[in-house]
């Protein structure tokens, strides 16, 4: 089982493919890296790519820490970083959903020169506003053992299948709430969208609330663009691998050509 030491935490990754550029995928908010293959991303990209997996703190084999300063969006940035300085990989494309664009628009801003390239999905790069009343209400409830009423909470946001739920039990709801405190803190980086020079394809569809925001990000990055999908749909926690693995290789494809 491979793990990277990283600010005291073990970090549990996987490595899937041999054979073209290194992709990193980072999970959203309550997954960890078996997402990926329930999703069906892993049997449409191996092929292609080197795909680097993670179990984020607090999920799956990782470590669950009790102090917030290994959630932040700092801190989940360096986890990746050691990884690939465990693995000897300079550069990488980035493939982050929800948590995981975060992180990756967190890295985009502060480690350019690691990055060949962002797509993201199901988050924008600026400060939690509208929802800080519902994420104050979710560390609430996951803060006074009511984790069920959380889910039911969340199943309203996104499909949670039986087989996810059951493993979002298994978690510790402190680890899922100090998540949610990080990210309610993080300031955003609107104010550097501007200065990003990553090539960058930001994913959402009108269905989804962030719709505006992820569109007015994908304006102001001078090299990204943003794509709106046909619909909006969601295959337990990640957006569906059909509408986004075609646009993904698509991208990244057009990218090589131009290197």
């Amino acid at each position: 089982m491979p793990i990277a030491l990283s600010q005291k935490q073990r970090i549990h990754y996987r490595i899937e493919g041999d054979r073209g550029p290194f992709l990193l995928l980072y999970p959203p908010f309550l997954e960890g890296l078996l997402c990926w293959y329930r999703a069906k991303y892993i049997e449409r990209l191996q092929d292609y790519y080197r795909l680097i997996l993670l179990d984020p703190v607090g999920h799956g084999r990782s470590d669950y820490s009790l102090a917030l300063e290994h959630y932040t969006l700092e801190s989940r940035a360096q986890h990746v970083l050691d990884i690939m300085e465990e693995l000897k990989v300079e550069k990488f494309h980035f493939l982050g959903m929800g948590m995981g664009a975060q992180v990756g628009f967190f890295m985009a801003a502060h480690f350019p020169s690691r990055l060949r390239s962002l797509v993201t999905a199901g988050a924008h790069p600026y400060a939690i506003t509208t929802e800080m009343q519902k994420f104050q209400e979710w560390i609430q409830q996951l803060r006074s053992d009511e984790i069920s009423v959380f889910l039911e909470s969340f199943k309203t946001q996104e499909l949670v299948s039986p087989e996810r739920e059951a493993e979002i039990l298994k978690g510790s709801p402190e680890a899922y709430a100090l998540s949610l405190e990080a990210i309610s803190q993080w300031k955003g980086i609107g104010q550097d969208l501007n200065s990003i020079s990553i090539p960058g394809l930001l994913i959402t569809a009108t269905g989804e609330e962030k719709f505006l925001s992820i569109r007015e990000a994908g304006r102001k990055m001078p090299r990204a663009r943003y794509l709106i999908l046909p619909e909006l749909r969601y295959n337990d926690g990640l957006l569906e691998a059909e509408l986004v693995v075609p646009e993904l290789m698509d991208f990244i494809r057009k990218l090589r050509r131009s290197e």
